[in-house]
Parts: C-alpha cells; structure tokens; sequence
C-alpha cells in the first residue's frame, strides 16, 4: 500500500516517466534524468536535476583518498521527499559542512556538522582505483526518514529495497 502510494506521489508530481532500458553499470542516464530501482519494478526514470550527469553505479568499494576528490565539489545537490508534500524536490548543500566517516568498503557516511544531525549517505563507483561516481542520499530529522542502512538501502515504512539512486554528477566536474 505504501508502495503504491510513493509511485502515486511520482505520478502525480509528474517526475515519473517509466523506461523499460536496461542500463548497465557505469551507464549514465540522460541529464534530466535521475535512475531509481526498486525491488520488482524496474528502471523508473525520474525527471530531476538539469546540468547533472547522472551515473549508474556498483559497489566496488573505494580508498581513503576518496575524501579528497569528494571536495573537489564545492556543491552537491540530493534528493529529498517533503514531508508535508510528498513530492520530490533538490537541497543544496556545501561539503565542507561535513565530516567523513568511513563505514566499510564501499560506503562512506558524512555527518553534517552544522545543526540538525543530518546525514549524508554515499555509494562510489571506482574505475582503476579511482572514484568516477556516486549515489547520495540525504536524511533529515525535518524530511521523511528516507533511508536506513543494514546491507542495503530501504525506504522507512515501505516496504520495498531500493537497488540504487543515483543523483549526483561525476566527480571532478563542478555543478
């Protein structure tokens, strides 16, 4: 039921657009396009982020050097749900507001140092032992609890495993 009702919120945002692609990983998606993969229901493409290059990605783990190539962004933007709305919206936040913590090989959670307790939850693709992409996720006390993680990410309350979203543009390229 819950299901249902977060694909009706897409709809009815109208930031649902269904493809049947197949993307592999390290594909990337049109620029206006944001991939997100739920468990029996395949390749939603959300219209979201202009000027953003969207990129599929594994979990292929990544070094502590990881830190510095995340602050070659001077921005980021993430996905949230509203909470009062229900539909899908863009935060922008600087990196420097937060403090890296690194969790096991292929995830890095980023503690927001600023008031809140947000948190920013992040995937890397590596390609020659270099970070090329990410997949972030954003919770906040103030936004539905979007995300926990225990192996894989779940959506709070519905109940449905999200195989990846990927909202960010490659690294080394400023938004």
């Amino acid at each position: 039921m819950r299901k249902l009702f977060v694909i009706l919120i897409f709809i009815v945002s109208g930031f649902m657009a269904v493809n049947a692609q197949n993307l592999k990983d390290g594909a990337t998606c049109p620029v206006t396009k944001a991939m997100v993969n739920y468990e029996g229901v395949e390749n939603i493409n959300i219209s979201f982020i202009p000027r953003s290059l969207f990129v599929i990605l594994d979990n292929n783990g990544f070094s502590e050097d990881l830190l510095n190539e995340l602050k070659k962004l001077e921005r980021l933007n993430m996905m949230f749900f509203n909470k009062e709305h229900g539909d899908m919206g863009v935060y922008e936040k600087i990196l420097k507001d937060f403090d890296a913590v690194f969790t096991n090989n292929n995830f890095v959670q980023l503690k927001n140092t600023s008031e809140g307790g947000a948190t920013l939850r992040i995937f890397v693709k590596m390609e020659k032992d270099k970070p090329v992409g990410m997949t972030m996720i954003y919770d906040a006390v103030n936004m539905l609890d979007i995300i926990e993680f225990e192996g894989s990410f779940n959506i709070a309350k519905i109940p449905s495993i999200v195989k990846s979203i990927t909202i960010f543009e490659k690294l080394g390229k400023k938004m």
